[in-house]
């Protein structure tokens, strides 16, 4: 709070300083100047008070014409704001009423798809495993087939040497 208390007093002294320099100039100036430059100075400066005056007034004028334009058109529009807001209450309390059913599906969604991607997990699990006993089988009945056709090679060349021993 003394940072506000100085910049207070600060522009307490500024305010202050300024009033005694145009107390100070005016009185130097009332005892400097003429009867007919002082009369200049205060026709001059009764002037620029008459232009602030009017300059102040017109924009109260234009302030009110809005004010009462404005009112005016709420005047005249009030029921679809009235509307506006009765839309905006309803929303909000459908909102409120469907929010903790709106998150309860989001959960019952988020579970569907965790169980659906287990299932879908499971399912491939079983594929590759099933995938991995057909290959099994396969690699089982070439490694046989392998070991027949050995077998019949070697029966092959046995007779093959027999009709030659009998020659």
């Amino acid at each position: 709070m003394s940072e506000i208390d100085d910049l207070a007093r600060k522009a307490s002294a500024r305010a202050a300083l300024s009033a005694g320099k145009n107390a100070a100039r005016k009185a130097i100036e009332d005892l400097t100047l003429s009867d007919e430059e002082r009369a200049a100075r205060d026709e001059a400066e009764a002037k620029a008070a008459k232009a602030r005056r009017w300059k102040y007034l017109a924009v109260g004028i234009v302030g009110l014409c809005l004010l009462f334009g404005i009112v005016g058109m709420l005047a005249s529009l009030w029921k679809y704001f009235l509307g506006l807001a009765l839309l905006a209450v309803l929303g909000g309390y459908v909102y409120w009423r469907l929010r903790p059913l709106l998150s309860a599906r989001k959960v019952r969604v988020a579970e569907q798809v965790e169980r659906t991607r287990v299932v879908d997990e499971s399912k491939q699990l079983e594929a590759d495993r099933k995938a991995e006993a057909v290959a099994a089988e396969r690699a089982a009945i070439a490694a046989e087939r392998a070991a027949l056709a050995k077998e019949q090679a070697i029966e092959d060349e046995l007779a093959a040497l027999k009709a030659k021993a009998r020659k």
